[in-house]
């Protein structure tokens, strides 16, 4: 086992990923652009963990985790992942689910990810993996502790096609959730059943929607999130067609905020597609759930 190091700083650290982190000498080059001069590289057609570490320990608090990451093509699909976790990697915190079309080709793009903790964290590491879809680069990792006090224990975290269940479609090998057109049934997507502690939350949805028919007022998907398998919704929208009439191609990628609130713990929460139209070839990427007080 790893020896942990001091969070040397209460309140604000800068992880350099050429530096900090265990990787291999071959993931690591020169980058003018970067803010440290030398990067981790992972490769394309190399699906990777290619920055991990730096073991460390975290005092309770709320953070904000920010990793400065590029990619060296312009792609849609799952570029890979970014997390934070702790007991030497058994326990995810934090974890977002990255795709092209968060972030143009060869420009630096920021992730954060915020994380509450009421207990002292041990062995914890700040992860990038990689997919292969394309060269993707980590410069630093910018670590800040807000407040001191945390009320709960929560990370933001995406869920996608690792996590969710879907009972008619498939899963792209771009690492979407597809139902294509022509398809009938009540849900596109559900799950993932997770635990919530009391607070307000949002959930965001990112999809996109390709029309096979011309009708300005129907009704594409309803999004909702419930409770207690399904028992209790605590928040939905119907997205139509006259909603996406604001931009000129209905193909575009689009981000859904519900916010919902809970006064005491939530169980077997999920965040779900549900009669989605046959008339439209509809894409989910991912569903981003943060904690908002």
């Amino acid at each position: 086992m790893r020896a942990c190091r001091a969070f040397h700083d209460k309140d604000h650290e800068v992880y350099l990923a050429h530096r900090d982190f265990l990787i291999d000498s071959e993931q690591v080059m020169s980058d003018t652009t970067s803010k440290s001069g030398l990067v981790a590289v992972s490769k394309k057609d190399i699906p990777s963990t290619f920055v991990y570490g730096p073991y460390v320990f975290l005092p309770e608090g709320i953070y904000n985790v920010t990793f400065e990451v590029k990619v060296q093509e312009q792609v849609d699909g799952y570029i890979g992942t970014l997390d934070v976790s702790d007991n030497y990697g058994s326990s995810i915190i934090s974890k977002k689910d990255v795709y092209g079309f968060e972030m143009p080709a060869n420009e630096w793009t920021n992730f954060t990810l915020s994380l509450t903790s009421t207990s002292f964290k041990n062995g914890v590491e700040f992860r990038a993996f990689s997919s292969g879809l394309t060269n993707v680069y980590v410069d630093r990792i910018i670590v800040k502790r807000v407040p001191s006090f945390a009320e709960v224990d929560f990370g933001s975290k995406t869920f996608g096609f690792e996590e969710l269940y879907l009972r008619e479609g498939y899963q792209s090998e771009e690492g979407f959730l597809v139902h294509p057109t022509n398809t009938t049934n009540n849900f596109f997507w559900y799950g993932p059943y997770i635990s919530l502690p009391p607070g307000s939350y949002q959930a965001t949805f990112f999809l996109k929607a390709a029309q096979q028919t011309q009708n300005a007022n129907e009704e594409i998907i309803t999004l909702d999130i419930t409770s207690d398998f399904g028992e209790n919704v605590l928040a939905g929208y119907t997205i139509s067609s006259s909603s996406l009439t604001d931009t000129n191609s209905v193909s575009e990628w689009r981000g859904y905020t519900l916010n919902f609130s809970a006064e005491h713990s939530l169980e077997h929460v999920e965040f779900r597609g549900v009669d989605p139209s046959s008339n439209y070839t509809i894409h989910l990427a991912f569903i981003l759930v943060e904690r908002i007080n």
